[in-house]
């Protein structure tokens, strides 16, 4: 698949990446010893963001699309193209690292609002936790039907 197929203009994804790198943050990583990394962090979100746009989600078309496109590959600041199998393995660590960015920039946003410290903090809950209490409410409640009552007055 290649850019030109998409459906977002290639300016918008330009300008989309561009808007993700003057947000980002660097993470709080520890520094193992050995050999550094060669592709950083940020490369691989900005790849995750252009597979999201693209609808390209497997790692070698992912690095075919490097491959042929050079202008892509120099906004995305990776210094060479990837091995595929390192695209496949950088992409399936990247969840913490998207989740801290996300939380970093939340952060960021509620200190520049007025209202967010005028109020009480508001907490989500998960849509799988209020589906699992009510089917144990469900479970714990007794059935209404006549058969029970009758039960119940014989013991």
């Amino acid at each position: 698949m290649s850019i030109e197929n998409c459906s977002v203009p290639l300016d918008a994804l330009f300008s989309l990446i561009e808007e993700i790198k003057l947000g980002y943050q660097e993470p709080n990583v520890i520094i193992k010893s050995g050999r550094k990394l060669t592709f950083s962090p940020l490369s691989f979100l900005l790849l995750a963001v252009v597979a999201v746009v693209t609808k390209t989600f497997s790692d070698s078309e992912l690095h075919r699309l490097l491959t042929k496109d050079t202008a892509l590959l120099a906004v995305l600041e990776f210094p060479r193209v990837p091995h595929r199998t390192r695209i496949l393995r950088r992409l399936k660590t990247l969840v913490p690292l998207a989740e801290e960015q996300i939380s970093l920039f939340g952060k960021i946003i509620l200190s520049e609002t007025d209202e967010a410290q005028n109020h009480s903090q508001v907490s989500a809950i998960d849509a799988r936790q209020v589906s699992g209490t009510r089917s144990q409410m469900a479970q714990k409640r007794p059935a209404k039907s006549s058969h029970s009552k009758r039960v119940k007055k014989r013991r």
